[in-house]
């Protein structure tokens, strides 16, 4: 079950994907990045924030 949804946005890097939040059904949680496209390093990151 999806519980959050949100694109990624460009900072230092050209960034371009969605991130999502999911439940799977043993109760655990994972993040997914999907369509992630970025520009090489160095120092690429992902911060995750509930900041907007």
């Amino acid at each position: 079950m999806t519980l959050a949804i949100s694109e990624l946005i460009s900072h230092e890097h050209t960034t371009s994907g969605t991130v999502r939040l999911v439940r799977l059904a043993d109760g655990t949680h994972v993040i997914r990045l999907e369509r992630l496209d970025s520009s090489n390093g160095p120092d690429l990151r992902v911060w995750l924030t509930d900041a907007r």
